[in-house]
């Protein structure tokens, strides 16, 4: 019978450099980073693994450093990757069905649709500048984030900055709602990140 030998956390901030294994909270995943320190590039493979039987296989490629955020009751990951970058990235993993299906990572791909309703909200005379994302709470499958950041109009135009809660059904991937910054700032008492 294999186990896991990480620490069991929420929440963990990881980086490109430093070997790192995080527990899910029922214990039955494991996050580990595996540094590449002789490589040219800043890159180290991210790699779950299945505490029941070992099994493992490869999320992403960490270039820079993530949080890393387990669902409360460990089904899901959701990874912030970049978080300090200009431009961060998401990813949802279900890993339950992932290991099921036997295929290499599942990400539930709501990246993209998250982008484009923020777009579509400030308009397309807009440039993003900058776009950040935080998390704010993940309760019965439901995953809040900010996404805060800056735009531009024109070739260099006066920096705006732009806040919005997000509200994801954590189990489809998909997004229930966007939340004004004031809506954000009540409801859960958060604000955005503007600048990274």
């Amino acid at each position: 019978m294999a186990s896991c030998d990480g620490v069991m956390q929420n929440h963990m901030h990881i980086q490109w450099s430093d070997p790192a294994r995080v527990v899910s909270p029922d214990r039955a995943w494991q996050v580990e980073v595996h540094p590449d320190l002789t490589s040219d590039e800043n890159e180290s493979e991210v790699s779950l693994r299945r505490c029941s039987d070992g099994s493992s296989s490869k999320l992403f490629t960490l270039e820079r450093s993530a949080d890393i955020y387990w669902e409360p009751d460990g089904g899901h990951l959701l990874v912030l990757n970049q978080p300090d970058a200009d431009v961060s990235k998401l990813l949802l993993v279900d890993e339950k069905s992932r290991f099921v299906a036997g295929q290499s990572p599942l990400p539930l791909d709501f990246d993209n649709e998250l982008r484009g309703e923020i777009r579509q909200r400030l308009g397309a005379t807009r440039n993003i500048a900058f776009y950040l994302l935080n998390f704010v709470s993940w309760n019965d499958k439901t995953l809040v984030l900010s996404v805060g950041g800056a735009t531009y109009s024109g070739a260099s135009g006066p920096m705006t900055p732009y806040c919005y809660g997000a509200v994801i059904d954590s189990y489809s991937a998909r997004i229930k709602s966007i939340l004004s910054a004031q809506d954000l700032q009540s409801k859960f008492n958060t604000k955005c990140e503007i600048f990274p």
